[in-house]
């Protein structure tokens, strides 16, 4: 999306740039595929044994470089939409499996709480030891 934005606001700059020199001068100054590429220092392929080819090289460098810098930018924020959708569906499946373990591990907490509970409970309501001590206690008094 960085890429995108970048492209996006050198290509605005650069069309500010002809509509300046446009008012100063008069003339709209074309700017081409091929003075794009001389801006960034890059020389136009040359493909002298396949001449049908250098013909649609050179139809292309001749097309308005707007045209490249609108489409790299929709090509940029495409990807990057696409990787950041990527990333969120990976995001949500992390966030599902750590939900997970957490949900297990609060039910076996949950779980061992209720057993300690009913043992607890059990030995509460377990009289069977009082009875004995009281049989015994009146057999040894009786």
């Amino acid at each position: 999306m960085l890429a995108a934005s970048g492209i996006v606001f050198g290509g605005a700059l650069k069309l500010l740039l002809q509509c300046v020199f446009w008012l100063q001068h008069g003339y709209w100054q074309p700017f081409s595929v091929q003075a794009l590429l001389h801006d960034l220092g890059i020389e136009a392929p040359k493909t002298p044994q396949l001449l049908g080819l250098q013909k649609i090289i050179d139809a292309v460098m001749s097309w308005p470089a707007m045209i490249c810098l609108v489409a790299a930018a929709g090509l940029c924020a495409f990807a990057g939409a696409l990787l950041i959708g990527l990333g969120s569906v990976y995001l949500v499946e992390i966030e599902q499996k750590a939900e997970a373990a957490f949900l297990a591990q609060i039910a076996g907490e949950l779980q061992e709480d209720r057993r300690e509970k009913a043992e607890q409970s059990k030995k509460d309501f377990d009289f069977t030891d009082r009875i004995q001590q009281l049989h015994r206690d009146k057999g040894l008094s009786g």
